[in-house]
């Protein structure tokens, strides 16, 4: 009977002892998993807006909106039905996400070894999942991207924007043409375990219809990568979302190609050909928003490199935010080798070294071709990797990136229309974005 009575209180005390370590490492799953969450970033965005490097330039005033075509260009939730409820919800989001952000900063400053704990935070994570790496996927063949799991709700608002902004250029003579770049999950080959949905391509396919609905001319460059023999998973970094510098280079061609075959114009198609590039490599010097978020465990540096003309070549930079203007060859200004040389063998942010990153307003002069055609282009962060290309056979490439917290111009697009004598806009961006195309 003691012997029952005690067997019974050490299995007691063995269930409970098992069921409080349980407990305690569920709590410190949770903890780290909620610090992540909260001051989870993405390094491309901090990197590209590092206010302590940058002049702050009031683009509005320079380029001020029409009283009854100015929009706010902060974050919005879109919805089509557009009632009160959905407009509370998404001032309440709002409110919780301006708290998260300052509850991790907050963190940042006063814990112990922070930087330590979060990465910790990050590992353990990445680690409890083997297909979902939190908030990123594996593919099956071993990369890492992003996914859409729900459709797009503002895809028919996107596009009457974009198709106000084409109808304005025509207006003024100038031509529009709408290019999609490529996304890291393939159209035709989603490369998805059956688990997860992207609605990606879904998206991009029926704002494609609603533009064509609107006789937008559009280049599809997911097409174009369909069409060719090329391996759509050597067209992006392993450790971030971004195509990389030859695929630019690529899409460039095919940007050079359209507007060639379809509006007529004169390019030196050598100045698109791979082979007359040298390629430099920066060993280990790209660690992408992926890597940056899932840790050193799951994805190790990468190495970046550009390819830089054969040829002679003769520009001006000019960015206005970064107090830069500069008159020299491709190789010599159109890269930030103060933060890229840094970079080399310990891994970063390599992609926005290339034209600085995601900058407001980015004006790039030809010097060798002064006579030739004069772009605009509507851009996100995937126009890095295109627009230096796409300079060598223009006249003028000028770049705007009207996101929030990106590029952040918040200056009038049309008003800088009107100030510029354009050929042709295009509008490049991965995805549908919350911004004013005013």
């Amino acid at each position: 009977m003691v012997v029952f009575n005690m067997n019974k209180r050490i299995n007691k005390t063995f269930s409970i002892t098992i069921i409080s370590i349980i407990f305690i490492i569920a709590l410190f799953l949770i903890f780290f998993y909620a610090l992540y969450k909260i001051v989870g970033i993405d390094y491309g965005i901090i990197q590209s807006n590092n206010s302590s490097e940058s002049i702050t330039i009031d683009w509005e005033k320079m380029y001020p909106h029409k009283e009854d075509l100015k929009k706010d260009n902060s974050l919005e939730c879109v919805d089509n039905e557009n009632t009160s409820l959905v407009k509370t919800i998404c001032e309440r989001y709002v409110n919780l996400a301006n708290k998260l952000n300052t509850i991790g900063d907050r963190l940042k400053t006063r814990v112990f070894k922070y930087q330590i704990i979060a990465n910790i935070g990050k590992e353990i994570t990445s680690s409890i999942e083997v297909v979902n790496v939190s908030p990123y996927i594996k593919l099956k063949d071993g990369q890492i991207t992003d996914v859409r799991p729900y459709p797009n709700k503002s895809i028919e608002s996107y596009a009457k924007d974009i198709k106000n902004l084409s109808d304005y250029c025509h207006r003024a003579g100038i031509e529009f043409l709408y290019v999609q770049p490529i996304f890291k999950v393939c159209k035709y080959d989603d490369n998805l375990f059956k688990t997860f949905s992207d609605y990606s391509n879904i998206d991009i396919d029926n704002l494609l219809q609603e533009l064509k609905r609107y006789d937008i001319d559009c280049l599809d460059l997911r097409e174009k990568l369909h069409d060719s023999s090329l391996d759509h998973s050597l067209m992006f970094y392993h450790t971030d979302h971004h195509w990389n510098i030859s695929a630019g280079l690529w899409a460039s061609k095919q940007i050079c190609m359209y507007t060639k075959s379809n509006y007529g114009y004169d390019f030196n198609d050598e100045y698109s050909n791979e082979i007359n590039y040298d390629e430099k490599v920066y060993r280990k010097a790209m660690f992408g928003s992926y890597g940056q978020t899932v840790g050193h465990n799951i994805l190790n540096s990468e190495d970046f490199s550009i390819l830089f003309p054969k040829f002679e070549t003769n520009f001006i930079l000019e960015i206005k935010d970064k107090n830069i203007k500069e008159v020299g060859s491709f190789e010599k200004i159109f890269i930030n080798y103060d933060v890229l040389n840094k970079l080399t063998n310990e891994g970063g942010y390599a992609y926005e070294t290339v034209l600085y990153g995601n900058r407001p307003l980015v004006t790039i002069a030809n010097m060798n071709n002064k006579n030739g055609k004069r772009v605009l282009i509507i851009r996100d962060s995937f126009a890095i990797a295109v627009a230096p290309y796409l300079s060598t056979n223009f006249s003028e490439v000028d770049l705007i990136d009207a996101r929030p917290k990106n590029g952040n111009f918040t200056g009038s697009i049309k008003k800088y229309i009107d100030d510029n004598d354009f050929d042709m806009v295009i509008m490049l961006e991965e995805y549908p974005s919350l911004h004013s195309l005013e």
